[in-house]
């Protein structure tokens, strides 16, 4: 069992309603199917922010693993205990 955290920040966070959650997965991952899981918990809001209109990662979410950047659509495999960082762009003035 692969247990993560998803740690949400700034648009995200509010799309997710919360900062963080843990997620279990019976076998190894990718951030391919954390997206997914993500999306399958928090439907077309979370989803309109990680994914562009061809349905890939969208190309201004900087994803994290631990401490380190990831490219979008990286096929990291995850390994248990790891937290992922989605940070969407944030603006104001």
């Amino acid at each position: 069992m692969i247990s993560l955290t998803v740690i949400y920040t700034a648009q995200l966070k509010k799309a997710a309603s919360k900062a963080s959650e843990r997620f279990s997965f019976a076998t190894p991952c990718t951030l391919d199917d954390v997206v997914r899981r993500v999306i399958e918990e928090h439907g077309e809001d979370i989803s309109g922010l990680l994914l562009d209109e061809t349905q890939k990662p969208h190309p201004s979410i900087l994803i994290f693993v631990g401490e380190n950047q990831v490219p979008t659509g990286s096929s990291v495999l995850l390994e248990d205990g790891e937290s992922i960082t989605f940070l969407s762009p944030i603006s104001g003035g």
